[in-house]
């Protein structure tokens, strides 16, 4: 029986917790993640260990960038499905690439779709909600439904921290134990951003 593991993100950094343990976590990271830093070479050797027949790779969802202006994100989907190309290529097939679309651009999306194909892609990798404002069963998106449908190929759904992602401020409420006053926890990241700056206020 072959292995696959699918969504596995070229950028991920994966820490193991003994490693931060024994040489701290201010160490290099190359002590921290040996394994998953994410070079062809390093992917293929843990895939051995871990007995993994098949991987397929994607950007992280940060990287969608659907709020973008098509300006920004037309070019950068297509520099992105390059660079996922070019990561796979030397793998002997077990490596694959899920290629992101520019859904801002239904045109441009619809184009990506043949391109990223003709360049090796084996499926489509799309956000779960919020792509620029409409959602995957708007009628808009049926030109590259159709274009995914006649090429016969998968689409990857992964959830989609839009919020995170444009870098917008984030109000959640939590009531702390014993109290009927709610405190109000805000994050924010910028986009490209891995992780979220807290703080939180309680009410006077």
């Amino acid at each position: 029986m072959r292995i696959l593991r699918v969504g596995e993100h070229i950028s991920t950094v994966k820490l193991d917790p003994d490693l931060v343990a024994k040489h701290g976590e201010n160490a290099d990271i190359s002590l921290l993640s040996p394994m998953s830093m994410g070079t062809p070479q390093m992917r293929l050797a843990e895939m051995d260990a871990k007995g993994i027949d098949i991987i397929g790779v994607t950007i992280a969802p940060l990287f969608y960038f659907y709020w973008a202006e098509p300006e920004i994100g037309v070019p950068f989907a297509q520099l992105a499905n390059d660079a996922l190309a070019g990561y796979v290529a030397g793998s002997g097939g077990r490596l694959f690439y899920m290629a992101t679309l520019p859904m801002q651009d239904v045109a441009a999306a619809a184009a990506e779709v043949d391109r990223a194909l003709a360049s090796g892609a084996k499926a489509i990798n799309v956000g779960g909600i919020n792509l620029a404002g409409r959602e995957l069963d708007d009628e808009a998106f049926y030109p590259i439904w159709d274009k995914v449908q006649a090429a016969d190929v998968p689409v990857f759904l992964h959830p989609y921290p839009e919020h995170l992602a444009k870098g917008a401020e984030v109000k959640t409420t939590t009531t702390c134990p014993g109290s009927s006053a709610t405190p109000t926890r805000r994050c924010s990241a910028s986009a490209g951003s891995s992780s979220a700056a807290c703080s939180t206020t309680s009410p006077t």
